[in-house]
């Protein structure tokens, strides 16, 4: 079990290893890149009911970033207690293209609705793919995306699994329209996740969690507050037409 020092020091390294990326990287390529993996891959798996491991825009494995995600427990096999964090690692770009290959679609005839949690699982994921360079469209609408071809590879495949070839470019314009509008509607969280990121480099599932819980209150706030201004100045003219009628009234 790893103490107390050891931990602050994992974390002091990784927040070295951080500045160092940031001083080669200008401050608008770093936020596009959280906008890609914060405000895009995990603010929309949470938004879809995904767990969010960490993520983070500290570079590895040939990746400018990354979010890993779990998705909800399966509910045909009852399980009690959360799923647990994966023990292996994720299948390579490669790896899940060949494994989706091998699944197939649905044959023709089949009752899909025996496979519909499979299908609404695999059309989550192609949401949640598909998100990161969605999200880098809303954030920065002037700007082409930063290009990352193993999401659309992926969520090609994962489509390949319960759509017909000809369907699937109907099934992505799907996905990123969901994506799109589930970005658009709380601005202000995606917002407060990409500087969180921005900031710290690396958030844990819990800090996602923490910081969309915040900024979704924050909303609620400014909500409440934008509605009593309009109902204030509502009474106001209210109560200066009347002032006027009664005046016609008089004369």
């Amino acid at each position: 079990m790893m103490n107390n020092a050891m931990i602050a020091t994992d974390e002091t390294n990784e927040r070295d290893l951080y500045e160092a990326v940031k001083a080669t990287r200008s401050a608008e390529y770093n936020r596009r890149i959280a906008a890609h993996e914060a405000g895009g891959h995990a603010y929309v798996g949470r938004a879809l009911g995904t767990n969010v491991d960490f993520v983070t825009i500290v570079p590895s494995g040939g990746y400018a970033g990354r979010c890993v995600r779990r998705g909800a427990p399966s509910s045909q096999l009852n399980l009690l207690a959360p799923t647990p964090a994966p023990t292996t690692p994720a299948p390579t770009t490669a790896q899940l293209v060949d494994i989706c290959a091998s699944i197939g679609a649905p044959e023709i005839g089949m009752a899909r609705v025996k496979c519909a949690e499979e299908i609404t699982r695999a059309m989550i994921m192609v949401t949640e793919l598909v998100a990161g360079s969605v999200c880098e469209r809303v954030m920065f609408p002037d700007l082409p995306a930063l290009g990352a071809e193993h999401d659309l590879a992926e969520a090609r495949a994962l489509a390949s699994t319960f759509a017909s070839p000809a369907a699937i470019p109907a099934m992505l314009s799907y996905a990123k329209a969901e994506a799109e509008a589930l970005i658009r509607a709380h601005l202000p969280v995606v917002n407060a996740l990409i500087d969180a990121l921005v900031e710290h480099g690396t958030l844990s599932g819990e800090q996602v969690d923490q910081i969309i819980s915040g900024a979704i209150a924050a909303e609620s706030v400014a909500a409440e507050q934008q509605r009593r201004r309009k109902w204030d100045e509502a009474v106001k003219n209210a109560v200066k037409n009347a002032a006027i009628f009664t005046a016609q009234i008089k004369e």
